[in-house]
């Protein structure tokens, strides 16, 4: 209440005006998780006004998100005399990168190869294995699967592993003719009509040199 006190001509006058003051919204938001992974659904839910304003997220006391890093998100809110404003601050995992390499990255039936995975706190392998590295002997071309795990965020990845026949070699039919067989071989091969001081090489399928000498006239 403001009094007013007014003098004119030794007469004095009071005069009184009452203000009403309104109180500012209780506002209260509330998430329906304190963390999440990158990505995943959350819902804001506010209370205490009549109507709710999220600043780039739409109006109503409920919204639902998917934040891919930690985030503040601002609610302005009326009860239809006075407007308050709230923010709430949202914290995100991200998701694990995770490197996945066989070595080597191809092999003969019957090799084995490591399969190697950097980038994560955890692993879990399809085949049930939870090492970041593990050894694998498979009888044909095969993809492998693991879930990575970062703070309680995970996520799934692949790597194939190719294996090859690795027992059969291709007849030159370039320039000189000369006849391998049998094709494919196991263990013995035999080179016919190849001309003298003819240098014979042999490759696996990885590439790596096996076999190498020069043919002589006997």
């Amino acid at each position: 209440t403001y009094t007013l006190a007014g003098t004119d001509a030794g007469c004095t006058g009071l005069v009184t005006i009452t203000q009403n003051v309104a109180a500012l919204p209780n506002l209260s938001i509330t998430a329906s998780s304190s963390v999440t992974c990158a990505g995943e659904s959350l819902t804001l839910t506010a209370s205490g006004a009549a109507s709710y304003s999220w600043s780039g997220n739409g109006s109503g006391s409920q919204i639902t998100v998917n934040p891919i890093a930690t985030t503040i998100y601002t609610l302005s809110a009326s009860d239809g005399t006075c407007q308050a404003e709230k923010t709430i601050t949202h914290s995100v995992n991200v998701l694990p990168q995770v490197s996945v390499t066989p070595s080597p990255a191809a092999i003969c039936p019957g090799q084995s190869a490591t399969l190697s995975a950097s980038g994560a706190q955890s692993y879990s392998w399809t085949s049930g294995q939870t090492s970041s590295q593990i050894v694998v002997s498979p009888a044909a071309t095969t993809v492998y699967s693991l879930t990575a795990t970062n703070e309680g965020c995970s996520k799934t990845f692949s790597v194939t592993l190719t294996v090859s026949t690795c027992n059969s070699l291709p007849e030159n039919n370039q320039g000189t003719r000369f006849s391998v067989y049998p094709n494919p071989f196991s263990d013995k091969l035999y080179i016919r009509d190849i001309q003298p001081d003819s240098v014979i090489s042999i490759s696996d399928a990885l590439g790596k040199k096996i076999h190498e000498s020069t043919v002589n006239e006997n």
